[in-house]
């Protein structure tokens, strides 16, 4: 639910119910939709 209200945090990968597989799809999603509307990075 973080990600979806704009957290890119990558800590969000360590979750202790996430296997290997899902940490790693958790974050090329974050990496490839890039940081949310209004982060200066954008």
């Amino acid at each position: 639910m973080a990600i979806l209200n704009g957290s890119r945090d990558p800590a969000l990968a360590d979750g202790p119910t996430l296997d290997y597989d899902d940490a790693a799809a958790v974050l090329h999603f974050m990496r490839s939709v890039g940081p949310p509307p209004g982060d200066p990075r954008g």
